[in-house]
């Protein structure tokens, strides 16, 4: 597709090609994801995003209790997904469901 060449795309690219409202204010995901603890060396506590929030990412109705998983996204969540899965999030080993970092991910993605 690119004639064996790498290409970046940053993410006001993105955003733009996408059509999608970017907020200038930085944003740690981490934070969100797991607030004050230190970067990971193994699996701790999550904070996954509220059901308001993650509506965006999640075909309707997402009712409280609606299992979150990968065959529910909508169509632009799941190929955003299916782009970080074979670019940034490459090396990390759980691909059967949605990491509390992957959805604030994706929300930060589609909403800016």
């Amino acid at each position: 597709m690119f004639e064996g060449g790498q290409f970046r795309i940053g993410r006001v690219s993105l955003g733009r090609h996408l059509g999608l409202r970017l907020s200038p204010d930085p944003v740690s995901l981490h934070r969100l994801a797991y607030g004050d603890a230190e970067a990971p060396r193994h699996a701790h506590d999550s904070v996954f995003p509220p059901d308001e929030e993650v509506s965006v990412l999640f075909v309707q109705p997402l009712l409280s209790g609606t299992p979150r998983t990968l065959d529910r996204l909508t169509l632009v969540a799941s190929t955003i997904h299916l782009a970080l899965r074979r670019s940034l999030l490459f090396r990390q080993g759980y691909n059967e469901g949605l990491t509390a970092l992957q959805q604030w991910l994706l929300i930060y993605i589609l909403t800016g």
